[in-house]
């Protein structure tokens, strides 16, 4: 039982962590293709 929490804790630690990573590279890139590509976004969207 013990072991069994401890490996759930450990894996939504991981989880978490994941999840961090993930939405601060998503908002580095966002961020990053805001300034030099807009047009392209915005055309590739309205061509939609």
């Amino acid at each position: 039982m013990l072991a069994t929490m401890i490996t759930l804790f450990t894996m939504f630690s991981l989880v978490i962590l994941l999840g961090i990573s993930a939405y601060a590279v998503f908002r580095y890139i966002n961020d990053e293709s805001q300034m030099e590509k807009v047009p392209v976004r915005v055309k590739n969207h309205h061509h939609n």
